[in-house]
């Protein structure tokens, strides 16, 4: 391949990468967000014969799991317009107010380099809420099994 279609190359690879990164990050929020409701589940049937450091425990592993969740909900919810996420005249969010003639004339440069830009700072910010989220509903498996053990 040559140096122009080698970029071309990269450069179609790098969106599709970095799309894909973002799916997988919502996949995960969707899981945590499932195990949060197992957690939930788990300490129901924890709590109704809890008291003293028992039910200071749940109270623990239900704080932990809110936080984990709410972490999860917001990996999911789209931020348009949000900073370092501005429209890159190659997506929908630009398009749904540009007229046909911006849009003809943004599809017409090759826009992928912004893209690229612009799907990876959604990635990374996605990615770090779901470390967030995940350290959450860790505390809250903890929290829970020291309520299982104290019980």
């Amino acid at each position: 391949m040559t140096g122009p279609d080698r970029i071309d190359t990269a450069l179609t690879e790098a969106v599709t990468r970095t799309e894909g990164h973002i799916g997988r990050a919502d996949a995960k929020a969707g899981q945590l967000m499932t195990v949060t409701g197992l957690l939930t589940t788990v300490g129901t049937v924890i709590a109704p014969d809890s008291h003293g450091v028992t039910l200071a425990a749940l109270a623990v592993a239900a704080a932990a799991g809110a936080v984990s969740f709410a972490l999860s909900l917001w990996v999911l919810l789209p931020r348009f317009g949000a900073r370092g996420c501005t429209p890159d005249r190659n997506s929908f969010v630009y398009w749904a107010t540009a007229s046909s003639d911006d849009i003809r004339a943004g599809l017409a440069e090759d826009r992928r380099v912004d893209s690229i830009r612009v799907l990876s700072t959604i990635a990374l910010r996605k990615m770090r809420l779901l470390r967030q989220s995940g350290f959450a509903a860790l505390a809250a498996v903890i929290a829970l099994a020291a309520a299982g053990l104290i019980r």
